[in-house]
């Protein structure tokens, strides 16, 4: 068995097709079929159901998935650690995250900085995204997690994951049953939303001029958790990433329907300040973002977001 093998594996259960795991890995989907078929005659089971949709695991896929997990968990960490070996990197390192994400983040950044990096000291602030931007360009921040409104960066940025956008609010009969809105529908609507210093706001009100269309803004607050309060007493609906509902994703009151025609996804993005050249801790720090991101999108933990680049 060669762990190759394993991470293809992974590939194809996390993905959920044959095709969608063989762009992740970057072979052709009949090598990819040709080394499942291998690992499964080395097991003597079916990791697999194949169907018409793509592939699910098996009683035996799940149960071999959970220690393929583990076992290149611990690769990576075998990896990191030889790496670090000549020399431990030390030092406060203080990172950026938009408050829409770093309820998921910053407990698995702080527990994998503590494991891998011990002597390196990380600090996290949280805010609005216009906020975090500007604490990065006034070099506050070392390093940052941000939304740009488009897929094109400025060459110092790390795409990490495109989320789409959202209508969330109380049901209404417009959004009763339905699973996407088209934008224009939103005209329609009375929207809570951050002030256009935010990127989310940015790309609304982008998308709205040049499709002609006016849209409503009852209230503007910059604030993630009163945003989501007003949505839930029912003063209007507001447009994020699904990420950013966190608990209140569950909540009855609340209906989430993808807004579409044309669809709006922000970009998630890593990037250092270019006040000053990064410290060894502060890349370090930054090099196990993905780390954490990529587990997180794997566990299928990061609701309404996939790959940067990766498709809808």
């Amino acid at each position: 068995m060669e762990l190759r093998h394993i991470r293809y594996f992974a590939a194809v259960a996390e993905e959920g097709s044959i095709s969608a795991a063989s762009t992740r890995v970057r072979i052709a989907q009949s090598a990819l079929s040709a080394r499942i078929a291998t690992l499964e005659r080395e097991l003597g089971t079916k990791l697999f159901a194949r169907h018409g949709r793509g592939t699910t695991l098996t009683p035996a896929g799940r149960l071999f998935h959970k220690h393929a997990q583990r076992i290149l968990s611990e690769v990576d960490a075998a990896r990191h650690a030889v790496r670090t070996i000549m020399g431990a990197s030390s030092g406060e390192v203080v990172l950026g995250l938009p408050s829409t994400i770093a309820m998921l983040l910053t407990v698995p950044i702080i527990e994998l900085v503590r494991e891998r990096l011990p002597g390196v000291d990380l600090r996290i602030v949280d805010g609005m995204n216009g906020d975090i931007l500007a604490w990065l360009a006034e070099g506050r921040l070392d390093v940052a997690v941000i939304y740009l409104t488009g897929k094109r960066g400025d060459g110092r940025t790390i795409p990490l994951v495109d989320d789409d956008l959202y209508l969330i609010g109380r049901e209404t009969p417009l959004t009763r049953g339905r699973k996407h809105i088209a934008f224009a529908d939103l005209a329609s609507l009375p929207l809570v939303h951050t002030s256009v210093a935010h990127a989310g706001r940015i790309l609304l009100d982008r998308v709205a001029r040049r499709a002609g269309i006016a849209l409503t803004y009852a209230s503007e607050v910059d604030s993630l958790a009163q945003l989501k309060t007003l949505v839930l007493r029912g003063h209007g609906h507001t447009v994020l990433p699904m990420i950013a509902l966190g608990d209140a994703r569950s909540d009855p009151r609340i209906r989430a329907v993808r807004i579409v025609e044309p669809s709006l996804q922000l970009r998630c993005s890593l990037a250092f300040t270019a006040r000053r050249k990064a410290s060894r801790a502060a890349r370090d720090a930054a090099a196990l973002v993905p780390v954490v991101v990529e587990r997180l999108l794997r566990q299928r933990r990061w609701h309404g977001g996939r790959r940067a680049g990766a498709g809808t």
